[in-house]
Order: C-alpha cells, then structure tokens, then sequence
C-alpha cells in the first residue's frame, strides 16, 4: 500500500483535501494519526530499531488511534505477522480499510498536520511515500483557530504558531525535493478545485474521478466534527475572505508585524506591509494574560467536555 502524506499548519486544508483525495476509487483516507511517530521515542531497541510488540502496545493505548473506531478484533489477526514497524502500521491502515468497507483500495491517504514535521522519519519507514504541503493564508488560518480550544488564543500567538509551522513544510519541500512532494495553496483548492485535483491525481498516479469534488471520501471522527463543518460538502470558496471581516484592522495589522514578508514569500498580498506597527508592550501583557486564562481554564474545561462526549462514544 502506498503512503500519501498531507502536513502543513493546522487549519490550512490538510481533512479537506483528506475528504477529496479519499473519494478516488483506490484510495482510503484515515483518521490523523499522530500515534505513529508520538509512540517511537519510547519504543527503541538497543541497536536502534523499533520493538514492534511494545510499539504496538503503545498506539491501540493512543487517544489518537482510538478515533479511528476499530475494535482489537479488527486488527489484532493482521498485526500478528507484522516484522517492522512499517508494516504494523498498513497492517492498521489496512484493518481500517476493512473496516470501512474499501478492503481492495492501494494508496492511503494520511492527513495528520505534523506529518512535515518528521518527512525524514516517515520516508525512512514509507521510502514509497510521496507528500504534500497545504499552505493557507497565515490571517486566515489565525482566524480559524483563535476561537477553537486548542492552539493560539491571540493573535501574536498564532503568527509566531503559523510561521513555525509553515516552516516545517518549507523545510520538507527543500529536503524531499519535487519528485517526492508538491505544495497545494488552500485558496487554489477552493477557486479551481478540479485543476488542482487532477494535478494532485497526476502526481500520485491515482485516478481522477469528478465524485472528488463533493470531499466526501472521509468522515471526521465525532471528536473533531464540529471543528469540520465544511468535510463533506463541495469546496465554497466565498469563505476565502472571511477573515478580513473576522479579524479587527489591529490584529491584522499585528499579524503582519509579527510574520514580515512570510506572506509576501507564499504569494499572499499583505495589507500593511512595512508599515505594519508590531505590538505595544500594553498589548504584549494582555496577550499573555488571555493566552494563561484560556489555556489554564476555559480551554482545558472546553477540552474536558469534548473528551466526555468521547468516552461516552467509545
């Protein structure tokens, strides 16, 4: 089974591309899956390789794996054969398959955001995987996130947040070279979806078939629904702009500040360029004082209740 691995900042396309790529007749699209390089730092061998048995203890144990909605029954008769922690994986990747009733599908489509994060690691276990990098607008991707309960809670967090992460994918992009990835702008997902499907199509040699547009090639796991109101319906690319109004002047204006000519190097027109005013030392102190409050209360009881609905699920 081929690996396709969608990284790039949270908030930038990577379930929405997932939902579309995942609607090609021999593709399947799973759940993120931060599991599969979360467990290896605490399942290495003496002599460097990776303890498969314990590896495997560690993912079914994972909250991550637990979305996916496989019972032990599903999985724990292929696994059994499973001499490297590559095929431990498709063997997971594949009970999924069969799970969902897609058992002859080839090409696994992997949307977890980090995935550029450890290209080097994932090519080492998938040297047949290919990658890529979903770049958005870092203002719309702020506007995006702030609200939710993880992530950035201000503005001046989430651009130093966007640019970290944004340069992960620049990195991979360097480091795999074209041949092994290709970047995708959200907008251009949007605006021209059918292009840029069969562009994507073309790179991984999967076919083309128009029932990608609709993205309904996955369903988000109950824990993440409502952060993904948009999977399943056909791209709308009037939202594209929603964060000029989402957004106060100062906090684009912040933004802008804070990430220089980052937007200009990806394409984005800024509003105020060098004459951007970074934040005040008055702004500072009240960002780290909404960051502490949301982070330490409000986001961690908002996180609590999520996490209950999910243990009533399971």
């Amino acid at each position: 089974m081929r690996a396709v691995f969608i990284g790039g900042c949270d908030r930038s396309g990577t379930t929405l591309l997932g939902s579309m790529l995942g609607g090609a007749e021999n593709c399947i699209t799973t759940p993120e899956s931060q599991f599969k390089t979360d467990v290896l730092p605490y399942c290495r061998k003496k002599d460097g390789t990776v303890d498969v048995k314990l590896a495997y203890c560690r993912i079914v144990k994972h909250w991550r794996f637990k979305l996916w909605g496989l019972r032990e029954s599903d999985y724990d008769w292929l696994i059994q054969g499973a001499s490297s922690y590559s095929e431990l994986i498709k063997s997971l990747v594949k009970s999924y398959t069969i799970r969902n009733g897609k058992a002859d599908v080839n090409v696994w489509i992997d949307h977890t955001p980090s995935n550029l994060r450890y290209a080097k690691i994932l090519l080492d276990f998938f040297p047949e995987a290919k990658f890529v990098h979903m770049v958005r607008d870092g203002r719309a991707v702020a506007a995006s996130v702030i609200p939710l309960d993880w992530g950035p809670n201000t503005m001046i967090c989430a651009a130093h947040w966007w640019v970290e992460r944004v340069a992960f994918g620049l990195a991979a992009e360097f480091f795999l070279g074209p041949e092994r990835i290709i970047r995708v702008k959200y907008e251009d997902l949007l605006r021209k979806p059918e292009v840029t499907l069969r562009q994507l199509c073309n790179f991984f040699d999967i076919e083309f078939n128009p029932e990608m547009l609709e993205g309904k090639g996955f369903t988000p796991p109950q824990y993440t629904i409502s952060q993904h109101r948009l999977i399943g319906r056909r791209p709308d690319f009037t939202r594209l702009e929603a964060w000029r109004t989402e957004l106060s002047p100062r906090d684009v204006e912040i933004f802008e500040a804070l990430t220089g000519d980052f937007l200009v190097y990806l394409g984005y027109q800024p509003l105020y360029g060098a004459l951007a005013m970074g934040p005040s030392r008055r702004e500072r102190v009240l960002s780290n004082m909404i960051e502490f409050l949301k982070k330490r209360v409000v986001n961690r009881f908002r996180h609590w209740i999520r996490q209950s609905v999910m243990r009533e699920l399971m």
